[in-house]
């Protein structure tokens, strides 16, 4: 009798111990359930942050890419003035770069008649270890991006350009970002030269027709309402420089035979100006395109 009783007693503390057990993982199953429920509705909130940012997105990368595009044109805006010379030896600017710069333009590029006006100049912070470094570029600024011009128009009708047996190069000092798309540039640019091929720049303008105010009592102009009034194309455009300065506009007459209109005179006028904005266009030219976009009617009266 004994002996059942130590054996019930040994079961029942058995069972004790398996409901507590139960008991700790129930607390733990409850917990677990409480942090899934959290979950959910985190992921929930995520979801539904998502689809209003992806229905309202504050900024596209569009957008993102304008504003790029715009730093990137402000701060080349800001180094309009800056010019960078690469390929004079070490040292021999001296103590005074501009004074330096101010003998070696005139000399080099044959540039009088004008005095350049240099702000500052100064040679590219970095590390020499020894005389078989790469020589530092100079940057100079002008105190007019016309001064700045002025050099590298000089520089590109001279060709070639050598001081103390040392070839001399001068570029625009554009940003980073904009040296990285024109390195990209050079083997399109290198094809286009193996096809003998020349640059051209893209320029927009607009041409306006107009009907000249003496005409004949037996016939008469008519613009046809049907076609526009004006059109614009795109067209290259070209620096042209001379000994002392360097031209960024260009006014170009055109003549226009037996179209267009018909009035007493045989032939008309339509004085086109073309306005450059960029700072780099050497050796383009330029090429005029018309679409007949006006019609005549002659009538007797």
């Amino acid at each position: 009798m004994s002996g059942m009783l130590t054996k019930v007693v040994a079961d029942l503390e058995d069972l004790a111990v398996i409901r507590r057990s139960v008991t700790a993982i129930e607390i733990k199953f409850s917990d677990i359930v409480t942090r899934v429920a959290d979950a959910e509705k985190r992921i929930e909130y995520l979801e539904s942050s998502e689809r209003a940012l992806s229905a309202n997105p504050p900024v596209t990368k569009r957008d993102l890419e304008k504003i790029f595009e715009r730093l990137e044109d402000l701060e080349n805006r800001s180094r309009r003035n800056n010019l960078r010379i690469i390929g004079v030896p070490e040292y021999e600017e001296g103590r005074d770069m501009v004074k330096f710069l101010h003998e070696l333009f005139p000399s080099l590029l044959d540039i009088t008649g004008h005095k350049l006006e240099i702000e500052r100049a100064y040679r590219v912070p970095a590390w020499r270890s020894g005389e078989g470094d790469r020589l530092r570029p100079i940057l100079a600024r002008f105190l007019r991006s016309f001064d700045k011009d002025l050099v590298l128009c000089q520089a590109r009708s001279k060709g070639r350009l050598s001081w103390k047996n040392h070839n001399i190069f001068f570029f625009p000092n554009f940003a980073n970002s904009t040296r990285e798309k024109h390195d990209r540039f050079k083997e399109c640019k290198k094809v286009l030269h193996q096809q003998r091929l020349k640059d051209t720049v893209p320029v927009l303008f607009r041409i306006h027709f107009h009907q000249s105010d003496h005409q004949s009592k037996s016939s008469n102009s008519i613009l046809n309402i049907d076609c526009k009034t004006t059109t614009q194309v795109e067209v290259p455009f070209q620096i042209n420089c001379r000994n002392t300065s360097c031209v960024s506009d260009l006014q170009l007459d055109f003549k226009f035979l037996n179209t267009l209109l018909v009035v007493d005179q045989a032939s008309f006028i339509v004085h086109v100006t073309l306005l450059n904005k960029g700072d780099d266009l050497f050796n383009t030219s330029v090429v005029l395109s018309t679409l007949l976009i006006i019609t005549l009617n002659v009538q007797d009266h």
